[in-house]
């Protein structure tokens, strides 16, 4: 994901992350599926669901068009186009400047 990093907030577009980052202006940001929780005020809609046993995988659509996929406990039962809530914890992300994404996808 993308987003614009200005004191010690990350503007997402669809939703803006507080934390100390020392990162300013265009980052990318990366998290692991499970930083993500349900519940919280970013909508997004299931796109597909894969069941594996102690854990779901549930590859949302976030309103902004990114794609991600985020792990529910195996019990929990979405359907495909199913409207939720998600959050990401800010304490766990990664924030990279920008160009040095656009460096890794130069030399792969």
């Amino acid at each position: 994901m993308t987003g614009v990093a200005r004191d010690d907030r990350i503007d997402l577009g669809f939703t803006e992350l507080v934390g100390d980052t020392r990162a300013t202006g265009e980052v990318t940001v990366a998290a692991r599926p499970e930083d993500f929780s349900l519940g919280g005020a970013v909508d997004a809609t299931v796109l597909e669901t894969t069941c594996l046993g102690h854990r779901t995988d549930l590859q949302v659509e976030l309103a902004d068009g990114n794609v991600i996929t985020i792990q529910v406990d195996g019990d929990a039962e979405y359907r495909t186009g199913d409207e939720i809530g998600v959050e990401i914890d800010p304490e766990k992300v990664q924030v990279f400047p920008t160009e040095f994404r656009e460096g890794i996808n130069a030399v792969a």
